[in-house]
Formats: C-alpha cells, sequence, structure tokens
C-alpha cells in the first residue's frame, strides 16, 4: 500500500522562527548600542547634569520648578540664558527618572552641587545613567523608521540612525534632550503613514491610527513645542472632512495644553519656556523686507499649508508620504532660522527615510552630518574637545578651534557659508522628494554607508584637539 505524501502545515507569520533576511539589522542595533554605552560615561556637556538636576526639585517637592528657580536663584535663570527652557512633560519624565534611580539607591541627584563647579558623587555612574532615559525613545526612533521603509532596508536604516554622528554627539556625548521630542514625532508619522495604507485613498472617512498620530504629535510637543508645527500638515493630508481635521487638530492640541495650563500663571514659565528666546528666532524677519520685515519661516509655512489646503480640493491628488511633510517642515525651520547646532537631530530621521528610500539623497545626508559637526566649533571647546573631560581633565583648557579657524578665515563668514550650504542641501532635497518618482537606483551597502559617516566623526575629534599641538 502506497504511502500517503505527507501534508504542508503552513506556520502562521507571527510564529514564524527569525530568518537572516528578517534579523540582518540587529548587528547594527548592537553596533549602535555599544557605541553609546562607551560614549555615556566617558563624555558630557553642561547640560548633561544641568536639566537633570533642576528637574529633580519636583522630586523634592517643588512641581513648578520653572518658580522655584526663579524665587530661590533670582532673574539670573531667565537671562542671558534660561536656566530652565523646556516643556514640563520633559521635567516630569526625567524627575521620575531620577526619583527611580534615587529610590534605587544608586544616584542621587539631590546630593549634586554646582557652584563653583560641580561636584557629583559617583560622577562617572552619574552621566552614564542620567543619559541612559534617552536610550527608549532613541530605540523607539529606530523602530519606527524600519517600519518605514522595505524589510530588505532595515539595515540601512539601523546602521545610518544607529552610527549617526548627529545623534551620538547631541544624545550621547552632549546629553541634549531632543531624542524625546524626536520620537513622538517619527512614532506618529508611522501612525499617520499606516492610517493613509489603510484608507487606500478613501476620501470619505479618517483612520483610526489618524488620531493616535495626532496624540503622539501632541505628546511631542509637551516634551519640546515644534511638533506642534505638523498638526495642521499632518491634518491636511490624514482627515478628509472638515469635522475630522478639526478634531485631529484638537488631539494634537490637547496634550501641549493640559502640559502647560497648570504652569500659566508662573511668569518664569510664560517668559522662559513660552517666549524663550532661543526658540523665538525661528519667528524672525529679514530687515528691510516688505514694510516690517518677513518671517522665512513664517512665509514658508504658510505657503506649505496653502498648498496642502489646494490639494484637498482636487479629485484625485497625488499622495504625499508624511515623512516628506515632516522633513519640509522641519527643513523649514533650519533652513530659515537662526538655531542651536543640536537641532539637527529633528531632522535626522527623516534625513536616514529618505536615503533608504531613495539612495540619490546619501550625499545630502552626508552633507548634513559635516555641517552638524563644523558647526559646534562655534561653540568654542564645550562642544568639541571639552566634551571629553571625564577622561581628560585637561580638556576644557584645550584652544577652541575656531581661534585655528579665524586664522585662515573669518568665523563669521564660514557660518553663513555653512548656514547658505544647508539651504542649498535643503531645496534640493526637498525637490527631490516631491517628484513623483526616484530614479531606480540600489540602496548603499550599510558599512560603505556608514563608514564616511565616521570618518567624519573621527576627523572632528582629531581636528577639535589640533590647537593644543599648534601655537597660533
Amino acid at each position: 500500500m502506497p504511502t500517503a505524501a505527507p501534508r504542508i502545515v503552513a506556520i502562521p507569520k507571527r510564529l514564524a522562527l527569525p530568518t537572516p533576511a528578517t534579523t540582518a539589522w540587529l548587528p547594527w542595533l548592537a553596533a549602535g548600542a555599544l557605541i553609546r554605552l562607551l560614549l555615556m560615561p566617558t563624555t558630557m556637556h553642561n547640560d548633561t547634569v544641568w536639566m537633570p538636576w533642576m528637574a529633580h526639585k519636583i522630586v523634592e517637592g517643588h512641581w513648578n520648578v520653572y518658580q522655584h528657580l526663579l524665587d530661590t536663584y533670582g532673574d539670573r535663570v531667565l537671562r542671558p540664558v534660561v536656566w530652565a527652557p523646556y516643556m514640563p512633560l520633559y521635567y516630569l519624565v526625567t524627575a521620575a527618572w531620577t526619583g527611580f534611580l534615587r529610590v534605587l539607591g544608586i544616584v542621587d541627584v539631590g546630593q549634586w552641587t554646582f557652584q563653583p563647579q560641580w561636584e557629583i558623587p559617583g560622577f562617572h555612574r552619574s552621566i552614564f545613567l542620567v543619559k541612559a532615559l534617552y536610550l527608549p525613545f532613541d530605540l523607539a526612533i529606530g523602530w519606527a523608521l524600519g517600519r518605514l521603509v522595505p524589510a530588505d532596508r532595515r539595515s540601512l536604516v539601523w546602521a545610518l540612525w544607529g552610527l549617526s554622528p548627529v545623534t551620538l554627539v547631541s544624545a550621547y556625548m552632549m546629553g541634549q534632550n531632543d531624542l524625546m521630542a524626536t520620537s513622538f514625532v517619527v512614532l506618529a508619522t508611522l501612525a499617520g503613514t499606516q492610517a493613509m495604507l489603510a484608507n487606500r485613498g478613501d476620501t470619505t472617512k479618517t483612520h483610526p491610527w489618524s488620531d493616535l498620530a495626532a496624540v503622539l504629535l501632541g505628546l511631542g510637543a509637551a516634551f519640546k513645542s515644534y511638533p506642534l508645527f505638523l498638526v495642521l500638515p499632518f491634518g491636511f493630508l490624514l482627515c478628509p472632512r472638515k469635522r475630522d481635521l478639526a478634531r485631529f487638530v484638537a488631539l494634537g492640541a490637547a496634550p501641549f495644553v493640559v502640559a502647560i495650563v497648570p504652569f500659566l500663571p508662573s511668569a518664569a514659565f510664560r517668559l522662559g519656556v513660552l517666549l524663550n528666546p532661543e526658540a523665538q528666532r525661528i519667528f524672525a524677519g529679514i530687515p528691510g523686507v516688505g514694510p516690517a520685515g518677513i518671517s522665512p519661516f513664517i512665509a514658508g509655512y504658510v505657503a506649505l499649508l496653502t498648498v496642502l489646503a489646494y490639494r484637498r480640493s482636487a479629485t484625485r491628488p497625488a499622495p504625499i508620504p508624511l515623512p516628506v511633510i515632516a522633513f519640509l517642515v522641519v527643513g523649514l525651520m533650519l533652513g530659515a532660522s537662526n538655531w542651536p547646532f543640536y537641532w539637527m537631530v529633528w531632522l535626522t530621521p527623516f534625513v536616514v527615510w529618505s536615503v533608504a528610500t531613495s539612495p540619490l539623497t546619501y550625499g545630502n545626508a552626508l552633507g548634513y552630518a559635516a555641517l552638524f559637526l563644523f558647526w559646534t566649533w562655534g561653540w568654542g571647546t564645550r562642544a568639541s574637545s571639552g566634551l571629553f573631560l571625564p577622561v581628560f581633565p585637561g580638556a576644557l583648557s584645550v584652544p577652541p578651534v575656531i581661534g585655528l579657524l579665524n586664522t585662515l578665515y573669518p568665523w563669521e563668514r564660514l557660518t553663513v557659508v555653512m548656514q547658505s550650504s544647508l539651504v542649498g542641501l535643503l531645496v534640493c532635497q526637498a525637490v527631490g522628494l516631491l517628484r513623483e518618482k526616484w530614479e531606480n537606483a540600489r540602496p548603499p551597502h550599510p558599512v560603505l554607508a556608514v563608514l564616511p559617516f565616521h570618518a567624519l566623526l573621527v576627523a572632528w575629534i582629531l581636528i577639535s584637539f589640533l590647537p593644543a599641538f599648534i601655537r597660533f
């Protein structure tokens, strides 16, 4: 009697074992994590400990950290540099983290003092653990980016994002908190993209994922206010009906409003956060253009909203990916205003996405990284050689690179060249992203893509210490 043929049983996708093709990005995740773990205890900027120290005041019972600082230290908390310039959710989350560390008995921020200089018990352990707060937000960005591109390009995404000099320097060397708000923007972009895919061009309804995208933008704005500028552009693309758009805007504004309302009576909050001079730079106008000057950012933003509004009346408008909208809005902020160099992290996830989507933008991404590293020298030693203070006590005594550059070409003129170059790169990439089709090009291999970025990073470190060996 013949033997029956073996029955083939399909394994559900959710139960299928991982394969090398689906896990090829894991080594890049591990490499990025290793570099972060090495940098976290060995590098620092004043902001690494300055912001957690202030946030810990909440743990000590001062829920309105803005007013407490003003009452304790006087007007110097508002000028020349605002001590507490961030939105309430940042301080609340950071306070929860420092409180957790205190409960564990491994770091007590309440023991830190900063006059005349920082005195921090368990210094290396402390700076390592306060930076560790950024890791979940960092991983969320990488995870979301990996799902915004085809599966075969996730390795490239994790390579570029995990080993980006912009991310490493700003978050894990300086300890800047911009990854927090940025993670919510990228997650909102993913949620909105899923909503667009689910609707499949249906212009009569709004998918529930759109509401999630709005809430995520609002949560991001409760860390830093810039995600608010994405609410309307995203709403125009995700909400076909006016009442859906109104709900989207309301959901996007709600977390921000809820976060700031308790602090509005505080003059320290209003002047230091809502009217923060650094943030107000994006509204600065060009003198002599128009009767009272023109803000390039406002002009460009209004133009973008107008184009998106016109598209809504088209019968079958060509789809615009949400990462492109995020790139346009954030790029407009950076290209049309004066800003601190570490804001480049806001743009970096969408630059990574663009390279994975269209390899032709790789040169632009390399240009952004080079400009970012160049800009750090404008802050003197504090944002270059001085970052290595935890392992090299003499790092702050190294002469700033800006002094060496000034012997070759005035730094003020170099900054004009850099900003003009950035605007040129942004315009070229914006035009390319708005094209209906890209030329067919193979993505670069992750190793080949990352090597030039790390060559830039190594060169930046060497040049940062160069003035110590050259007399000028």
